[in-house]
């Protein structure tokens, strides 16, 4: 049997294989997942508790600050979840990828991406508004 490289088609066409078991790709998926479920819920409950409190904590220049990063922080932690749920729908023949999340060589941007063409906007922007977000809070809880 001859390689997809040999063949010379691109390496992404056959998928790509994983170097973790699957036991350990499992624990990896679900770490991911539970990660990202416990960012959202804390950002959910940011904002919950500000919108309950809000006559007292709109006041507070710091508290308004933390809601404003857990709103940035949400859509973040939304498509952390979706990436790692879509990677673990792709999965195929126990431990390969499927090309179609992944870049390839031959085509940009690659077919079925669409939940990367979304998702990785929104981290984007998730990650850097929360960093300075962060440098925010930071600098006026210091002053």
């Amino acid at each position: 049997m001859t390689s997809a490289v040999q063949r010379g088609e691109p390496a992404l066409a056959q998928g790509v294989l994983s170097p973790f078991s699957t036991t350990e790709t499992d624990a990896v998926r679900y770490v991911a997942i539970t990660a990202g479920g416990l960012s959202l819920l804390g950002s959910i409950f940011i904002a919950y508790c500000f919108l309950s409190f809000r006559k007292q904590l709109a006041k507070v220049y710091l508290a308004r600050l933390v809601f404003f990063m857990a709103v940035a922080n949400a859509p973040g932690s939304t498509c952390w979840g979706m990436g790692v749920v879509s990677i673990m729908i792709s999965f195929e023949d126990g431990n390969k990828v499927s090309s179609s999340l992944l870049p390839a060589a031959s085509s940009f941007p690659p077919p079925g991406t669409q939940v990367c063409s979304v998702a990785g906007p929104l981290l984007f922007y998730s990650y850097i508004s929360t960093i300075f977000w962060i440098m925010a809070i930071a600098t006026e809880n210091a002053w």
